[in-house]
């Protein structure tokens, strides 16, 4: 098991859709709201082939989350 690095849940790295390779290092997420703030606080551009784990190419979706988030 992994720990999600925003809300502290367990997340099971098998299983899990929500997976950002930053700096060589995998990290796990419960959900895609919480990959979402993780990346942006640590400043990961998912457009133009960013260093994401391969989940890239969805324009305008971090700027839809954090939208939600600041509601």
């Amino acid at each position: 098991m992994a720990l999600d690095e925003v809300c502290g849940r367990d997340v099971d790295e098998g299983r899990t859709p929500f997976v950002t390779l930053l700096r060589g290092e995998k990290f796990y997420f419960c959900s895609e709201d919480c990959q979402a703030c993780f990346e942006l606080h640590e400043g990961v551009v998912r457009e133009g082939g960013a260093d994401n784990g391969g989940r890239g190419g969805r324009q305008g979706f971090l700027k839809t989350t954090i939208g939600r988030l600041l509601k």
